[in-house]
């Protein structure tokens, strides 16, 4: 249930989101373009951090099937390098949108558990992947949680109505790196419960604009497949 005190003013103006491709556009311009030993390796780190546990770089490479040395060659090419977090022994805890490490935004597969840097990693990584996934948010606005199921056909929320995506376009200073896209850009993308609920945040924050859940299982389709899409065919 929404709590009704976050539906403050319903009225309240609200930037009109860029339709997708353009969206789809912004980001891509943001994050630097891999190539396509990198697309590889990351579609296999991908899966390999949805275990739940950090991934050494040598395993990673059995993984692979590549020599050590190339795998981690490949970890510092320009469109890898800001996408990877390492722990202190240099293995890595996230790349490019999901994590080891906790955040709000808790993301499972079958047994297996992990995290999303933002809620839109949440709607882009299964249909990657060709994986159905939970995913398990709190609405910044009410605190109430807010379960979605997300498969590679789409997205559905239980026991929410109407909730919808804060979101913004994106651009270099927003992705200077890992941790800084998570604290410009990841940090301000939320599921909220409704538009209502998300109205406080759209009047502190001028970025921000709302994307429905299909909008953003929708501009996750047009983002794997002009980043990923080479490795995919």
């Amino acid at each position: 249930m929404i709590d009704s005190a976050c539906c403050i003013d319903s009225a309240i103006a609200r930037i009109a989101p860029p339709d997708l491709r353009t969206l789809n556009a912004a980001l891509l311009r943001a994050f630097p373009k891999m190539s396509r030993s990198g697309s590889e390796l990351g579609l296999v780190l991908y899966r390999a951090l949805l275990k739940g546990s950090v991934v050494r770089r040598e395993d990673l490479a059995a993984l692979a099937g590549r020599p050590t040395r190339e795998v981690v060659a490949i970890l510092q090419e320009p469109g890898m390098r800001g996408q990877v977090l390492y722990d202190d022994a240099r293995a890595v805890i996230g790349f490019a949108g999901l994590t080891v490490k906790p955040t709000t935004h808790a993301f499972r597969v079958g047994d297996s558990s992990a995290f999303v840097w933002c809620a839109w990693d949440g709607f882009f990584i299964p249909p990657l992947l060709g994986v159905s996934a939970a995913l398990t948010t709190v609405c910044p606005s009410c605190k109430s949680r807010v379960n979605i199921s997300v498969s590679a056909k789409g997205a559905q929320a239980a026991g929410v109505a109407h909730p919808v995506i804060s979101f913004l376009s994106p651009d270099a200073h927003h992705c200077r790196g890992a941790e800084d896209s998570i604290a410009s850009f990841c940090d301000r993308v939320n599921v909220f419960c409704s538009k209502c609920c998300a109205d406080t945040s759209l009047t502190e924050d001028g970025e921000l604009f709302l994307l429905s859940l299909r909008e953003a299982f929708d501009l996750g389709v047009l983002y794997n497949a002009a980043r990923f899409g080479r490795v995919l065919a």
